[in-house]
């Protein structure tokens, strides 16, 4: 005869390992790591490709911009001024990312720039970049997509342990 508590040990013991063999969850719902998405890790959120129409113009409409919370008067956001090609160059490279996991393991920058874009068929979108290579994308119609750009390695851009950029 078997004990009731072997049985209850055997079914956690098979649910611990159904939990365990899963695939990773990956950065955006509904897509999956074969998507093109990476799976997070404790320093970096998973990332997925970020599939635009073609971008027909970029508008900057405010640079050097400081974060309220940001209460350091040394603080300096000043460097931080970005033209439509780096905009571009940004959203070439970026990935979208789950807005919490980003707020979870990215770095927070209080120095941002801030913009619109016109896309292929009309659509619109405004976007926020800040220094530590993270963004939003906010698209006509109320979706808005976390952006994070580990491979924008470039002027004015800050990344890792940097002070300054390089």
């Amino acid at each position: 005869m078997v004990k009731p508590c072997s049985l209850l040990t055997l079914a956690l013991s098979v649910a611990l390992v159904a939990c365990t063999t899963t695939e990773p969850t990956p950065a955006v719902p509904n897509t999956r790591v074969d998507d093109g998405c990476t799976v997070a890790t404790e320093f970096e959120p998973a990332l997925c490709p970020l599939r635009l129409p073609e971008i027909g113009g970029v508008t900057v409409t405010r640079n050097a911009l400081k974060s309220p919370l940001e209460k350091d008067a040394a603080v300096n956001c000043g460097a931080f001024v970005l033209t439509p090609e780096l905009v571009r160059r940004y959203l070439d490279a970026a990935r979208i990312v789950d807005a919490a996991d980003a707020h979870r393991t990215l770095d927070w920058s209080p120095c941002s720039a801030a913009g619109r874009l016109s896309l292929a068929g009309g659509r619109r979108a405004e976007w926020t970049i800040n220094q530590h290579q993270g963004g939003t994308l906010r698209m006509e119609g109320g979706a808005v997509l976390t952006l994070y750009c580990p491979s924008c390695r470039f002027k004015p851009f800050l990344w890792g342990d940097s002070t300054a950029p390089r």
